[in-house]
C-alpha cells in the first residue's frame, strides 16, 4: 500500500509559471484482494488461546478465523464450513471492520471426525460480498487458499465423538458373602457384582471406550416397595475403561 499525494502547477505562453498548489487530500493506492490467513480453535475465555482435546455431543467449540486485513460484509451472514454436518454461524454483525471473526461449532448426535477441518467460508446472502477498506474483494475462501501450516488441522488437535456408546443390559446381579440367598443382601453380604449382557463384543467393536467409565446407579422402591422412584443415584464411584476391561 502506498499513498499519493497531487499538487497542480500552471504555466502561461511564456513558460512563467505559478506557485504550486498542493492538495491536502491523499490517495492511498491499494489493489490487494483481502484473505484469510489462518483458522484455529480458541478458548471461550481467551481467543488467543489454542484449544485443543476430545468434543462430545453438545459441545462448543470456538473456531478463530483471521484475515489479512480488517473486512467488511455487505449484506447477510456467512457460515464456517468444517467436514461434519453442522456449520457454525457467524453473524452480519460480527464482519463489520474486523480483522478476525469467532464462531461457534456446537457438536450434534451422528457427528465424529478425528481431526476437525476447516473447509471453506461460506457467505450466505446472494450476491454479498466481503470486502476491505479499500473496496477489494475477497475470491479465496477455501482451507486450499491457506498455507498448510495455518489451517485447522495443524494449528489445532480437534477430535469430535458425536456417537453414544452402545446401550448395554444388566444380565444378571450377584450378591457375594458367607450366606448368600437370592435376591437378596443380608448382614453376611460384602460384594455385589453386576453382569453387563455382551458387553465383550460390544466393547470391542467401539474402541471409543477406553478411557470412558462405567457408573452403577440405583433407584429405590417404595409403596411396599411397587413404586419405583424417578431419580436414580450413583452406586460407588466411576470406573474406568481400559483397553483390559472386559467384565
Amino acid at each position: 500500500d502506498r499513498y499519493l499525494n497531487f499538487k497542480i502547477e500552471v504555466a502561461d505562453e511564456a513558460g512563467n509559471k505559478s506557485d504550486s498548489i498542493f492538495a491536502t487530500e491523499q490517495l492511498l493506492i491499494d489493489t490487494v484482494e483481502p484473505k484469510i490467513v489462518s483458522v484455529k480453535s480458541v478458548t471461550k475465555q481467551d481467543y488467543d488461546v489454542i484449544k485443543n482435546g476430545l468434543f462430545a455431543i453438545d459441545d462448543s467449540i470456538y473456531i478463530k478465523l483471521e484475515f489479512s486485513e480488517n473486512i467488511f460484509i455487505s449484506e447477510g451472514d456467512a457460515s464456517i464450513v468444517l467436514d461434519v454436518a453442522s456449520q457454525a454461524l457467524i453473524s452480519n454483525s460480527s464482519l463489520q471492520d474486523v480483522s478476525s471473526v469467532v464462531a461457534i461449532y456446537k457438536v450434534l448426535e451422528g457427528e465424529s471426525t478425528s481431526s476437525l477441518s476447516f473447509e471453506n467460508l461460506n457467505i450466505l446472502s446472494p450476491g454479498a460480498k466481503l470486502r476491505d477498506n479499500a473496496g477489494n474483494i475477497m475470491i479465496a475462501f477455501s482451507k486450499n487458499d491457506l498455507l498448510e501450516s495455518n489451517r485447522l488441522t495443524n494449528t489445532s488437535s480437534v477430535e469430535i465423538d458425536g456417537e453414544y456408546p452402545a446401550n448395554f443390559t444388566i444380565e444378571k446381579v450377584f450378591v457375594k458373602g458367607s450366606n448368600n440367598r437370592e435376591g437378596y443382601w443380608n448382614s453376611t453380604s460384602s460384594e455385589l457384582i453386576v453382569r453387563v449382557g455382551d458387553y465383550a463384543s460390544s466393547f470391542n467393536n467401539d474402541q471409543s471406550l477406553i478411557d470412558g467409565t462405567v457408573q452403577l446407579k440405583i433407584r429405590i422402591y417404595s409403596n411396599n416397595n411397587t413404586t419405583p422412584s424417578t431419580g436414580w443415584r450413583d452406586l460407588g464411584a466411576p470406573v474406568s475403561i481400559n483397553d483390559q476391561t472386559t467384565e
